[in-house]
């Protein structure tokens, strides 16, 4: 019970890296309003991702050489 209290209670940040999302739900989230093009390209469809998975995935690409 604690450690629900814990994620309930604690940081929002922590409790959001915990969570997965779709890539509908994260196209409809303001967090990534200015990157929606690109996760379109970048995330599969019935696929879940969790905040930290989607911050890698953007950054990966953005810091990609050019070719």
């Amino acid at each position: 019970m604690k450690q629900n209290d814990e994620a309930i209670n604690g940081k929002p940040e922590n409790l959001l890296s915990q969570l997965n999302f779709s890539k509908a739900q994260l196209l409809e989230s303001g967090l990534y309003q200015l990157r929606r093009d690109l996760l379109s390209a970048l995330l599969e469809d019935n696929h879940f991702y969790n905040k930290s998975e989607v911050d890698s995935l953007i950054g990966t690409y953005l810091n990609k050489e050019a070719v």
